[in-house]
């Protein structure tokens, strides 16, 4: 979608109001053309010039011609000499709309600088400065102290405020000043300051300049602006200062099907009656960056209206990331969101990733706010949308997953532990069967048997190694045919300009392939020869075992001849193998515990990481709070306490752990330990099953204390790692510091809206956050804030509020309309449009008649 064709509003444009031509008696180069001018104009980057000729119309006529054509808009104007300020008479500008510049001729007339005396330096009103400037506002002019600060200014002429000075500076009819010096602005605050060149030759043009926002370029615009100048004119270029934005928006289907929709970078409202689509623009925003809210009503309100909005259709969104880069976002209703690039190239970026990473943006749906400031959780997730806590939040969970994996192994190999336990209880009973036995010279005279079992064992160990090596080596084997060093397949080879270059390297790699395939094969090749060799062997011991064994058998029957019966001896005998057998599992359970040993350290050092991480995400938030509270000083002020909130380990514990049908505790006494132990000490209590810490440090009885120790001990795991969340509190000044919980509604609003509404450089959105607010504070505290910010971060609010767009100044003024079936903007610009004048009296004044009875009855 093309937006360059739709209006975006309110600009900056560059001007320059003081221009004089070969008109002024002291302009440096007579033979200086019209069309010079306007080259030298545009060649300094200039939007707007005004022919300010001394005393005289000037070449403004001339001037305005010769831009026809290009994008510089002249205004005609005048430089009057004026009687006052002694040696050097005080100079004063008088500007007016083009349709108008016939007013000069008769101003001048009107002010004593007849036409004989026209563009001469030397002719002089022979009115007051003050009469003066009745006289401009009479013929609908604006008028301006010239240079205040240097020669022929009424500053630089008149140091001392004077009786006549004084008159000058309090007159109703005077719209501004021009400076030279933008230190001089801090001297007259509270007046609108212009920089222009009062340029008397074409190098001149442009040397100084000042930035006045409006729709397009007009006089009627730069009327608004010295009207409005804090958020109109500026003279440092900060404006220009780059700042992620959302460029528009369309919609294929829905409530605003076909509906293209351009933002401004700087404030935007949506207004319009109830029904008309403003919370549907702000919505679908929010659907397709797949924004969910923290508060479940608000997440539900989100679902319904999405569903009926954007059914079987589609949003695209069009925006400038912090990289400066464009990019669109597309989503179907019920579909993932796809990302492309401003050239319809998409992207593999995940959307998350996206966001976190080149487009961060704050967006609050209709009540949002309220929620926010009824639930204190809700109000940790908002303070950390404005740190990027990625980092350790991924460190804490790569943490925690080890500390997963760290308990499922000690769970395994104590499981184990406790198996060879149970089958190892036996051994000293065979140790001392086989002393009864060892006792009657049946050890002596089958001592070799033992050993001979024992090589077997290793025969068949040796063996297991070698052939599940063989296995793997296979395996591998194949894996590496079928996926490993892959030449890829190249498509029109023959076109390519290095063909032979790219065979050669194709070629490398086939042969590289060849070369680790048969090293693989002959380390198979050397197993499988290593096995038959062990099986040759294995053949050869088997003999010798048979061997044994007939000699065995021929001493038993020699011993059963001489009265001992043969069933000792293989009593004996199988004995002696199960001691071997469970000997060589005691050894395991050796192993395993200093296995165990070694895990438990692993996870005490992670549980120290883990507090670490933890520490560190709380610094972080404290840090963005004081620098709040800095910004809010003497208004809001934002508390947090490390660790304050026990609700998940409450409900852990309280809920889960000791929540027991067989084993009751009152639930008295589980909040009792929740709210008194921490998880970690708790733990510790439970390790060293201290009862009597228990019962100090929570006041329960001995008997829950025990019962306790009985349902926690297999939660020891779960209660290390279970997080105690930081929690915030926020305080309200109202004529003393107040939590916010303990406020009302408004106050409640008021107070996240403020901290919302802090300088960041990202957009924010809100739906209507006047609900709830004091009319006065939407004036004191909102459009103050609106007006500090909005030259530096992007704003969308839906409103109902005249104060917001009105006394905000907004850059774009986007008026929404229903047909009863779909919703559209039926108009867009600046206040400074008439259309946008009236929808604002008819929308948020209840109608011109009604504003107007309003303004009566107050008497202004």
């Amino acid at each position: 979608m093309d937006l360059s064709n739709i209006e975006s509003g309110a600009r900056f444009y560059r001007c320059d109001l003081h221009v004089h031509t070969p008109k002024s008696g002291c302009y440096s180069d007579k033979e200086v053309q019209p069309e010079e001018i306007v080259k030298a104009a545009l060649a300094k980057n200039l939007d707007i010039i005004a022919i300010t000729d001394h005393n005289s119309e000037g070449l403004y006529i001339e001037v305005a011609e010769a831009a026809k054509g290009t994008r510089l808009f002249v205004i005609p104007g005048v430089e009057i000499t004026t009687s006052q300020g002694g040696e050097r008479q005080i100079h004063m500008l008088a500007l007016f709309d083009p349709n108008e510049y016939l007013a000069i001729s008769d101003l001048l007339s009107d002010i004593g600088i007849y036409h004989n005396l026209r563009g001469q330096s030397e002719a002089v009103s022979n009115k007051t400065i003050p009469d003066i400037m009745e006289s401009i506002y009479k013929f609908n002019g604006i008028a301006l102290l010239s240079h205040i600060d240097s020669e022929s200014g009424l500053d630089y002429e008149i140091k001392k405020l004077t009786p006549t000075k004084e008159a000058i500076l309090k007159s109703e009819w005077l719209n501004g000043i021009e400076i030279t010096q933008p230190d001089t602005q801090s001297k007259f605050p509270d007046y609108a300051c212009l920089q222009s060149s009062d340029a008397h030759s074409l190098a001149d043009i442009g040397r100084r300049y000042c930035l006045i926002k409006m729709g397009k370029p007009s006089f009627e615009g730069i009327r608004q602006a010295l009207r409005d100048p804090g958020s109109r004119i500026c003279l440092t270029g900060d404006e220009e200062l780059y700042h992620p934005s959302f460029l528009g928006m369309s919609v294929e289907g829905g409530f605003l099907d076909g509906q293209p929709i351009r933002f401004n970078k700087n404030l935007n409202c949506l207004i319009g009656g109830k029904g008309t689509g403003k919370s549907t623009v702000i919505e679908l925003i929010r659907y397709c960056l797949g924004v969910s809210s923290s508060s479940t009503t608000v997440k539900q309100n989100h679902e319904s209206h999405i569903a009926y909005a954007l059914h079987d259709a589609k949003v695209a969104l069009y925006l400038e990331a912090e990289n400066q880069e464009r990019y669109i976002i597309e989503r179907r209703y019920n579909e993932n969101p796809k990302i492309y690039r401003e050239d319809g190239e998409e992207t593999t970026i995940n959307l998350h990733k996206f966001c976190d990473e080149f487009f961060h943006f704050e967006v609050y749906s209709q009540n949002e706010l309220l929620d926010i400031a009824r639930n204190f959780k809700n109000q940790l997730i908002m303070i950390d949308q404005y740190i990027n806590l990625n980092d350790l939040n991924e460190e804490k969970a790569r943490i925690i997953n080890e500390l997963k994996t760290n308990q499922a192994e000690i769970m395994r190999i104590s499981d184990q532990v406790d198996d060879l336990h149970l089958k190892i209880s036996n051994l000293d009973i065979i140790r001392e069967q086989l002393r009864v036995f060892e006792s009657q010279g049946i050890k002596e005279q089958l001592k070799d048997h033992p050993l001979w079992s024992q090589e077997e064992i290793i025969l068949s160990n040796i063996e297991t190694i070698i052939t599940s090596e063989i296995s793997s080596k296979q395996a591998e084997l194949i894996k590496f045919e079928q996926e490993d060093l892959i030449a890829p397949k190249i498509e029109n080879l023959d076109l390519l300009p290095n063909k032979d270059l790219l065979e050669i390297c194709t070629g490398l790699l086939i042969a590289a392939k060849n070369e680790i395939r048969d090293a693989i094969q002959k380390q198979v090749d050397c197993l499988n020869d290593c096995h038959k060799k062990t099986l040759d062997v294995r053949g050869n011991w088997n003999q010798l075992h048979n061997k044994k064994k007939e000699e065995l058998n021929i001493l038993l029957s020699n011993l059963e001849n001489n009265g001992v019966p043969i069933k000792n001896y293989q009593e004996y005998l199988r004995l002696e193998q199960e001691k071997q057998r469970l000997e060589s599992m005691a050894q395991q359970v050796d192993t395993h515990v200093a296995d165990l040993s070694l895990l438990s350290a692993d996870r005490i050092a992670l549980l120290e990481k883990l507090i670490n991480v933890r520490k560190r995400i709380y610094l972080r938030r404290l840090e963005l709070i004081r620098n709040i509270n800095h910004s809010l000083r003497g208004f809001v002020r934002i508390k947090i306490k490390e660790n304050g909130d026990n609700s998940k380990y409450r409900e852990l514990l309280v809920d889960t752990i000791l929540s027991s049908s067989k084993i009751r505790i009152n639930k008295d006494d589980r909040v009792k330990i929740a709210d008194n132990i921490e998880p970690l000490d708790l733990c510790n209590i439970i390790k060293n099953r201290d009862s009597n810490s228990l019962v100090t440090k929570t006041h329960i009885s001995g008997d829950v204390a025990g019962k306790t120790l009985i349902l926690a001990q297999g939660a020891v795991f779960e209660l290390e790692i279970v997080e105690l969340e930081d929690r915030i509190t926020i305080e309200l000044n109202d004529h003393s510091w107040k939590e916010i919980s303990k406020c009302s509604d408004g106050q409640k609003c008021t107070t996240i809206l403020a901290i919302a509404m802090c300088e960041r450089d990202f957009p924010l959105i809100i739906d209507q956050p006047e609900d709830s607010l004091d009319n006065s504070f939407i004036y004191s505290q909102v459009v103050k804030i609106l007006r500090e910010i909005k030259n530096h971060r992007q704003l969308i609010i839906a409103t109902h509020n005249a104060n917001i767009p009105v006394l905000g100044d907004a850059e774009l003024i986007l008026v929404m309309r229903s047909n009863g079936l779909n919703g559209f903007v039926n108009d867009r610009g600046v206040i400074d449009k008439d259309t946008i004048k009236t929808h604002v009296q008819t929308i948020l004044e209840g109608g011109k008649d009604a504003f107007d009875m309003r303004r009566q009855k107050y008497g202004f």
